[in-house]
């Protein structure tokens, strides 16, 4: 028989978890990404959600640039090994001719945030890996 036992899972409940992760086809490429629980995301949501008035009368609207941001900042934590070559791949860039391709794009939360919204091969990837986590 097994033991029953007598916990509150709301003293359990971890709001995220951040993990590295390889990024599949692109060697030494390593993504750091944090899971959020659904409390800190449904906040994130409601952050960008405003009131705009229209002839149906007053509606809520997303702020989808804000969302993308605050998105970017809480999910993409990091990341090590994001060649230039590697970005060219996965979006459309203007790389000059004079910067070598094996150079790392250094993270920031701009960057992270670009990526995010112009690689669908990128927001694919973060998206499918934390719905992975849940």
């Amino acid at each position: 028989m097994s033991k029953v036992l007598s916990l509150n899972l709301n003293s359990m409940v971890k709001p995220e978890q951040a993990m590295d992760f390889e990024y599949p086809g692109y060697p030494g490429f390593t993504v750091t990404l944090c899971y959020l629980g659904r409390e800190r995301l449904n906040a994130i949501r409601k952050a960008c959600i405003s009131k705009k008035v229209s002839k149906e009368g007053i509606q809520d609207a997303m702020d989808f640039e804000k969302f993308n941001r605050l998105y970017s900042e809480a999910v993409i934590l990091g990341w090590k090994g994001l060649k230039m070559s590697y970005v060219a791949s996965m979006m459309l860039v203007d790389i000059p001719e004079d910067m070598e391709k094996d150079s790392e794009l250094q993270f920031t939360i701009e960057n992270a945030e670009a990526l995010l919204k112009h690689s669908t091969e990128f927001d694919t990837f973060v998206t499918s890996t934390l719905g992975d986590l849940a």
